[in-house]
């Protein structure tokens, strides 16, 4: 009776591990991602297919902006002070747009249509 209750158990953990990658990597940082790159590419990055061969890309770069969004609240709490939150701003985004462009170069060809 244990190991029927075990593996129902580990079946409903695995079930809510897939769920919980779904939503958040393949939804909630994906589109996050989108909506940056179409914003720093004027539109351009992605489209077409691309949706679909650079998916973990996509998702990554929703990362970093939520990374740039927590490490500047985090500046701001930490400091209190505007001139704290404007400086780890700049340095976050600083940062952000080279991490984008760099997955940019490096996958421009491939988004040549």
């Amino acid at each position: 009776m244990d190991s029927v209750l075990e593996t129902i158990f580990n079946f409903f953990i695995e079930v809510m591990k897939l769920i919980i990658y779904t939503i958040v990597w393949n939804f909630v940082l994906f589109y996050i991602g989108v909506f940056i790159l179409k914003i720093l590419s004027l539109n351009k990055y992605p489209v077409g297919l691309q949706f679909e061969k650079h998916v973990n890309v996509i998702s990554f770069v929703g990362i970093n902006a939520i990374y740039i969004l927590w490490s500047s609240i985090a500046t701001y709490n930490y400091s209190e002070n505007v001139y704290f939150l404007a400086v780890g701003l700049a340095v976050a985004s600083v940062q952000f747009v080279l991490i984008t462009m760099k997955y940019y170069s490096q996958f421009r060809k491939s988004y040549d249509l």
